[in-house]
């Protein structure tokens, strides 16, 4: 309780077993789909782990490169104990070693109120302090701290790309790989301003009284939410929730970990400039789409081939529902987006529809901040290399019209396929088994090509640069493709 909120303190020998303080996803029931990325361990606020996973059996005399893995869950949820993280395929399959690390997510993680007791940010401060333990002691694993790849997902893409703006944290690690999910993402990152708002409307949740919002009380503020129960928190989290995908604990530019906005940082090449792999899926939108249109996505229909989308009033309808106030007080904005997004060709199947929308909000959401990032990495002289993801998977549970929805790529890289409780084909464990050894590669040399032993994959990983935009298409046949999708 003393520490809640506070940036974290190191050398603490007090810890009990791996525990978390994060939310979970009742919305399915005890559907895998949904079920999958809640935390698999009990509640607590002492959670901030870390898990080492090496290779059965290596040289000690030759360094391993090291991959820090950052989980996802919109900064307000996660953990790095889930099943889909299990670490021992994928050092085993490619000689590395692999770290997964807890970081406070939520209001625990991100309540920013200004001052030394809640200063914002704490999330990132824990994910700096894990790097700095893996830089320091990681050569006694048999790893090489020369050699330290940042890799994340959603939020955990966001933190990577956050670590690499951030002074504080660019001496402890050497290489970068976002996948789904950039520091330019609309919900990635926010002003004090908003996250003070925030805090007064989660105190007046709370129950603590009243406060005029003129002349609001910090330290009545900070007394009630440093003594709140954690399960109240939890309960109340979402109260300054505002619109769509607007995730209410998130990180801010606090003048320290982060000194200048995003937008600033890439256009005069403030970060750090490596090699950084980036990427995103085909359908990255739906799976926040049917959590926000419940009327147009019933529950007791969700699992059927229903048409859910049927013309272009309801398109429209939903498009204006998903959309920020920003974009939809502005005609010119809406106009431009619905002609770059609303079928041409009539008369328009409802499969078209949704997946125009799908298309709409995962390029705002996710796919284009990843661009973004990829192409100021590339401008400023970093080495540079792009995927997307198109294919779904057989043993995924998602309904099929979803598509290859965001996150599954997840699987994918950590190998679950050649694990055989779940259905997966032989051509999918190759892709697995790329997919793995693009990213190893990656972290051993900077380029996802060059396999260990100085010869090269049999499927050439295209550089991106501005010019060309070349990516790799990572499906069951890979490809790479020129200018865009």
């Amino acid at each position: 309780m003393v520490l809640r909120y506070l940036a974290p303190k190191s050398n603490l020998h007090t810890a009990k077993q791996s525990l978390n303080s994060s939310s979970a996803d009742t919305y399915f029931g005890d559907f895998y789909g949904s079920q999958m990325w809640n935390a698999n361990t009990p509640l607590s606020e002492d959670c901030l782990y870390l898990n080492v996973f090496v290779p059965g059996t290596f040289d000690p005399t030759r360094k391993l490169a090291v991959m820090v893995w950052v989980y996802g869950g919109g900064f307000w949820s996660g953990t790095a104990s889930l099943d889909v993280y299990d670490g021992r395929i994928l050092p085993t399959d490619e000689n590395i070693i692999l770290i997964s690390m807890n970081y406070r997510v939520s209001i625990f993680g991100f309540l920013y109120l200004g001052r030394p007791e809640a200063p914002g940010n704490m999330g990132l401060w824990d994910q700096l302090l894990a790097l700095k333990w893996v830089h320091k002691n990681i050569d006694l694993f048999g790893g090489d701290p020369t050699r330290i790849t940042l890799f994340g997902e959603s939020a955990g893409a966001a933190s990577v790309n956050m670590h690499m703006l951030s002074a504080r944290s660019t001496p402890y690690f050497n290489r970068a790989i976002i996948q789904s999910g950039s520091v330019t993402a609309p919900w990635a990152i926010e002003s004090r301003q908003t996250a003070l708002m925030r805090t007064l409307i989660m105190y007046k949740e709370m129950g603590c009284g009243n406060m005029t919002e003129t002349a609001p009380d910090y330290d009545l503020i900070l007394r009630c939410l440093l003594h709140a129960d954690a399960d109240l928190l939890r309960e109340k989290e979402y109260a300054p929730v505002r619109e769509f995908a607007d995730f209410p604990w998130v990180p801010i530019i606090d003048g320290d970990f982060l000194v200048e906005s995003p937008e600033n940082s890439l256009r005069h090449g403030n970060f750090k400039k490596t090699q950084l792999l980036a990427g995103s899926n085909a359908d990255e939108g739906i799976y926040f789409i049917v959590y926000q249109l419940t009327k147009i996505f019933p529950v007791n229909e969700f699992f059927t081939d229903k048409d859910f989308i049927k013309d272009k009033q309801t398109w429209l309808t939903s498009a204006l529902d998903l959309l920020p106030e920003q974009m939809r007080s502005s005609q010119l904005i809406l106009q431009a987006i619905f002609h770059e997004y609303e079928p041409v060709n009539y008369p328009v199947k409802p499969r078209e529809w949704l997946d125009s929308l799908d298309k709409m909000l995962g390029d705002y959401h996710f796919t284009c901040g990843v661009n973004e990032m990829a192409l100021a990495h590339s401008k400023h002289g970093g080495d540079t290399y792009y995927y997307m993801f198109t294919h779904r998977a057989t043993a995924q549970t998602w309904p099929s019209w979803m598509g290859v929805i965001h996150g599954y790529e997840i699987n994918f890289v950590f190998g679950e396929p050649f694990n055989r409780k779940f259905k997966y084909t032989d051509e999918e464990r190759e892709l697995s088994s790329r997919f793995m050894r693009y990213w190893a590669n990656f972290a051993r040399t900077g380029d996802p090509n060059r396999n260990e032993d100085g010869s090269y994959t049999q499927d050439v990983f295209p550089k991106y640069a501005p010019g060309t935009m070349e990516y790799m298409n990572m499906t069951v046949e890979s490809s790479y493709s020129k200018d865009g999708r």
